[in-house]
């Protein structure tokens, strides 16, 4: 057998013998087509791998473990639940992919059917908690409700309703399936409604930031409903306007202050402009006007003296 300081090591077959022991295969380790290797070093490699998982997925645990404190009203479901009603993640129960992981359709034991997210990507603990984070508090026929999570260890799971009919990118461009003319209005009026819902919530502007067909779910009905909120961000800047406010609060950080004032409030008058619900919004014409205005005034400030930076804004 061979030895290294004093610890035997098991005998193996092969590398991929070895590897197989901790989940990882030699094109992962890095020794693929290496003749000169010592197990010892082999060995450290797959510690050191299995080590950087183990961290990422801590990241995963940590961060539920801290949104389960401050929300514990979210349910959370055991692993036994979820293998169950998933049986043991088939693959007949897969429904989608995306880059955050997979979904499986599943029957809870109270006979409640569902869609549950795998999260594999273990990069993605900031998206999970972000989607969790939206979606506890919100509730509306437009929206996907969330149901709970799962997690332990290496593994991570959303519970989510289930909307029998898919998403509307299978609709729209499926050979097979149509959606009629008042269907498709239909499906518009909804994901119109969720996002008005989204956008004038009581506790701060949600802005989704994904809307795409495959993140447009319909139910039993055909009913729209808005999902996958892992790039979404709660805004909270309309109560600050209202009172008045610091450039530095909306101005890029990476800007240093080094920007014109009164370009920025100009610029920040069409931003408001555009997505208002209460006055007309601007034209791309008048847009491009208010730009090239913007563009102007600080061409001609950064030619003359630098500026310090302003602390407050004055909104009319």
């Amino acid at each position: 057998m061979p030895v290294s300081k004093g610890v035997v090591w098991p005998k193996w077959r092969n590398l991929n013998q070895m590897f197989s022991v901790v989940g990882l295969t030699s094109l992962q380790v890095g020794v693929e087509g290496c003749s000169d290797f010592s197990v010892a070093n082999v060995t450290h490699r797959c510690s050191r791998i299995c080590r950087t998982r183990r961290q990422k997925m801590y990241k995963i645990s940590t961060a539920f473990k801290n949104l389960q404190l401050k929300e514990s009203h979210c349910p959370k479901f055991p692993l036994k639940e979820v293998y169950l009603a998933t049986n043991n993640l088939s693959d007949n129960n897969l429904i989608g992919e995306g880059t955050a992981g997979k979904v499986y359709k599943g029957i809870l034991s109270n006979n409640q059917h569902v869609a549950i997210k795998h999260i594999i990507n273990d990069g993605n603990a900031e998206t999970v908690v972000r989607e969790v984070t939206s979606l506890l508090h919100v509730t509306h026929p437009n929206l996907v409700a969330l149901l709970g999570y799962c997690v332990r260890e290496d593994e991570c799971f959303l519970i989510y309703e289930l909307c029998p009919n898919g998403n509307l990118s299978e609709w729209i461009f499926g050979k097979d399936k149509i959606l009629s003319w008042i269907q498709r209005l239909e499906i518009a009026v909804d994901s119109a409604r969720g996002l008005q819902f989204l956008h004038t919530y009581s506790e701060g502007c949600i802005v989704h930031r994904d809307i795409k067909p495959t993140n447009i779910l319909l139910g039993p009905n055909f009913e729209a409903k808005l999902s996958d909120f892992g790039l979404s961000k709660v805004i909270n800047q309309a109560k600050s306007l209202t009172r008045g406010g610091s450039i530095i609060e909306f101005a890029d950080p990476k800007l240093d202050g080094e920007y014109s004032a009164e370009a920025f409030v100009l610029t920040f008058h069409l931003a408001l402009s555009c997505t208002s619900l209460k006055q007309q919004r601007p034209s791309m014409e008048r847009v491009v006007v208010k730009l090239e205005e913007a563009l102007d005034v600080s061409t001609r400030a950064k030619a003359s003296t630098p500026e310090t930076t302003p602390n407050r804004l004055s909104f009319s």
